[in-house]
Formats: structure tokens, C-alpha cells, sequence
């Protein structure tokens, strides 16, 4: 039996925001243009805002490494600029995206080897189409990083601007920038939860039992790779927003895990984002009420309802997609560059 193919950096880096970023529905390898050029060698698309990832390695001096993806992604925007759609797939989802589908592009450069480094680059300096709001410099293993550590496409706009701050950090620093915003979110969370729940069973994954944070952070992980569920709900969420639906959802089951049977508590958690939060401890009270859960987060503009019914032995999640139309989050925050 032949061993498996080793995967190359940038298909590594692919996977690896495919299966753990939050933007990971909206992450895609893009097929040839017909010209047989490679537009991207990965793109993440939110709504009407794309990151654009070209990947070089090489023995070159940093800056010669840099010139040659931002060379490249100039030359290949303008090929999609011209009439060439980007299209591609990826298991969940297919991709047709025309010029017009997109108003702000964050070009990001990936180098690998000896000079290797993390950049930000003057965007007056690039001489791309204006479009093209942030332009870094990264290495794929902060990529990697940030992705297996569920950053979505907000998170690397974030890491990208606080890179840019300082103009020049090696990989170490940056991987460091990447760590530190992941654990501020987490110790955000720890700190706004008054206790833990401690009538519940643990949740257990592989052999592992999980802590309650783990265990919800792994729900919101694990919906967002459903290829059923409209996953434009979640694709715009950071770790900002993980962190905190799992906060509260901490302090809502430790409040009302002792009450009575048929106990329904429903709120919104509001950060840049709204999502409607239901935790009750009956599931058939909480079907009896769902009409009125779902005109809650229609009137209140959420984008998805997490619904937890308390068990015996655990919780059970659920979600349900609202009908909302409002602009992306991602969108505003790459145009506002």
C-alpha cells in the first residue's frame, strides 16, 4: 500500500483553513484562468471582500521574495479585472466570482525560506487597482497558525493591520501577534464566566474530555464545517465572536442548570455581530416556543440562533439561520483600511 502524498506548503495551508478557520466555507484553491495561469494559489471570499493569497519560496533576499508574489497578484488582478471570473470549489461550496462581485481585496503575499519575514506593505507603493485596500507580507506557517487556531478572515485582516504597525516582524513575532490575540479572547471569556457548570456531564471527543469552553467553541467550530447550513451566518464571525457566545452561553447554563424544569432563557450576544442565545432546560418547552425565539432574532437582526436544551447527560446544540440581510462585518472593516 503506497503511502500518502505529502502535501505541499501551499496545499497544507489550504487544508488547514479549510477545515479549522472560521472563513473556511468561503476558502478555496481557484481553477486556471484559460489562459493556463494560476489566478491566486488560495482565495477567501466574505460577501464582497477577498483575500487574495500567493505563495513563493525561494532563496532570495525578503524583499525579492515579496516583489514576486505582489508582481504576480498585480498582474493576475488585472487578468480578473479584464473579464476572467475566478472560479473554483471546495467541497461545500462552488465559486464564480466576476470582477463586479467584489469591492475590497486584501493581497497577501506568503514566503517561505532562509530571508524569510512578515511585512506590511504602503499600499500607495504596490501600484494595485484601488480595490486593493491591505497588501502583507506573511510566512505559512503564521497562516497555518491563525487558521488552525479558527481565525477567519477578520482575524487575518486584524493580524495583518497590527504586522503593518511595525513594518517588519519575523515569523517569530508574528506568530506571537497571532497566539496573543487568540489567548485575549480567551482570557475574555474566562473572565466574564462567574462559574463553570457543574451538573452536567462532560463532553468527551476522541477520548478527550473537554472543557466547557472547548466543548461549545468546538459546536460553533463544528456547524460552521456543515455544508447544509447557509454558511454565510458564520463566515463573518472572528474569534472576537466565538469567545464571546461561548462566555455567555458559560454563565446562562450555570444560572439555570438547578431551575426548574421547562426554564427557557433567550438573549442576544452583540459584539460587531448579533446572534440570539436560547438555553433552556426542556427541549419539548423549547419547541413550544420556537415561533416566538425565531421573531425575537428576526426583530432583533441576529444572525443565527444557538439553541442548547440541558440533558442529563449534556447539552444538545442546535442552530437555526436567520433571514438576515445586512452588510458583512469583513466587508466593512477591509473597505475601512
Amino acid at each position: 500500500m503506497s503511502k500518502p502524498r505529502k502535501l505541499t506548503p501551499q496545499e497544507s495551508m489550504v487544508a488547514a483553513f479549510f477545515r479549522h478557520s472560521v472563513s473556511g466555507h468561503s476558502t478555496f484553491h481557484p481553477k486556471l484562468f484559460g489562459n493556463g495561469r494560476e489566478p491566486a494559489d488560495m482565495v477567501v471570499v466574505v460577501g464582497r471582500a477577498m483575500i487574495f493569497v500567493n505563495m513563493h519560496h525561494g532563496r532570495s533576499y525578503f524583499d525579492d521574495l515579496c516583489a514576486h508574489n505582489i508582481n504576480q497578484a498585480r498582474d493576475r488582478i488585472e487578468e480578473w479585472k479584464s473579464g476572467k471570473p475566478i472560479r473554483g470549489e471546495n467541497g461545500a461550496a462552488t465559486f464564480n466570482i466576476a470582477w463586479s462581485d467584489i469591492d475590497a481585496i486584501h493581497v497577501v503575499s506568503v514566503v517561505d525560506g532562509k530571508h524569510s519575514a512578515c511585512s506590511g506593505h504602503d499600499i500607495s507603493s504596490v501600484t494595485m487597482d484601488p480595490k486593493v485596500r491591505l497588501v502583507t507580507t506573511l510566512t505559512s506557517s503564521v497562516m497555518r497558525r491563525l487558521a488552525k487556531l479558527g481565525g477567519g478572515a477578520r482575524d487575518l485582516i486584524a493580524v495583518s493591520q497590527d504586522i503593518a504597525q511595525m513594518r517588519k516582524v519575523t515569523e517569530s513575532d508574528a506568530l506571537l501577534i497571532v497566539n496573543n490575540r487568540h489567548d485575549t479572547f480567551l482570557r475574555q471569556a474566562l473572565s466574564s464566566v462567574d462559574r463553570l457548570p457543574n451538573r452536567l456531564a462532560p463532553a468527551v471527543l476522541n477520548g478527550r474530555t473537554l472543557s466547557p469552553i472547548e466543548e461549545h467553541k468546538y459546536y460553533l467550530e463544528l456547524v460552521r464545517r456543515q455544508s447544509s447550513i447557509n454558511a454565510i451566518a458564520f463566515i463573518d464571525m472572528s474569534l472576537e465572536d466565538v469567545f464571546c457566545i461561548v462566555g455567555h452561553v458559560l454563565n446562562t447554563i450555570s444560572d439555570i442548570e438547578w431551575a426548574s424544569l421547562g426554564h427557557v432563557s433567550a438573549y442576544i450576544v452583540e459584539t460587531r455581530l448579533k446572534f440570539l442565545v436560547v438555553v433552556s432546560t426542556n427541549l419539548e418547552e423549547l419547541s413550544k416556543k420556537s415561533d416566538f425565539i425565531l421573531s425575537i432574532a428576526r426583530k432583533s437582526e441576529a444572525r443565527f440562533i444557538y439553541t442548547i436544551s440541558l440533558t442529563e447527560l449534556g447539552v444538545i446544540p442546535m442552530f437555526a439561520v436567520t433571514a438576515y440581510k445586512g452588510q458583512l462585518v469583513t466587508e466593512l472593516e477591509l473597505a475601512a483600511v
